[in-house]
């Protein structure tokens, strides 16, 4: 082995063994996020009686209910992210039925987001019974039946 060769993976273990170094942190050193016990980063002030933040914590709870028993870091990130853009387009939802103006090219982005952030979690629709079926939330339902 060439003394190159030789200088090159002694320097790609000490990367590797650095990046893991950084990536393991001790338990008793992690956020409150990190270990589950805050929605949102430290220092960030939410007064999470509000009806919004209780539908955001809906929201998060039923799409890590629906990504499996334990997700991973990057599935949690995920799962927030799709949170805050369904209390969003639920914000604009109940604009336009109380007949109000919405931006419309940020409501198709935001639908759009949302349905990449769900294939990424690989969550379908499909209803309580694991069927396939287009699956209608309890409001659409409401609309649909007064019609």
């Amino acid at each position: 082995m060439s003394a190159k060769t030789k200088n090159a993976k002694q320097s790609s273990c000490a990367r590797d063994a650095k990046r893991d170094a950084m990536v393991r942190l001790p338990k008793n050193n992690r956020t409150k996020m990190a270990n589950g016990r805050a929605l949102f980063i430290d220092g960030v002030q939410v007064d999470g009686r509000t009806g919004l933040a209780r539908r955001y914590r809906e929201h998060v709870a039923d799409l890590a209910e629906q990504a499996g028993a334990d997700p991973t870091p990057a599935q949690r990130i995920l799962i927030r992210n799709a949170a805050t853009i369904a209390v969003q387009l639920e914000i604009d939802q109940a604009k336009v039925a109380d007949g109000q103006a919405i931006d419309d090219e940020l409501y198709l982005k935001r639908v759009a987001s949302m349905v990449t952030i769900l294939r990424q979690l690989g969550i379908k629709r499909e209803g309580k019974n694991g069927s396939t079926a287009k699956v209608i939330d309890g409001h659409t339902a409401a609309l649909l039946e007064a019609n």
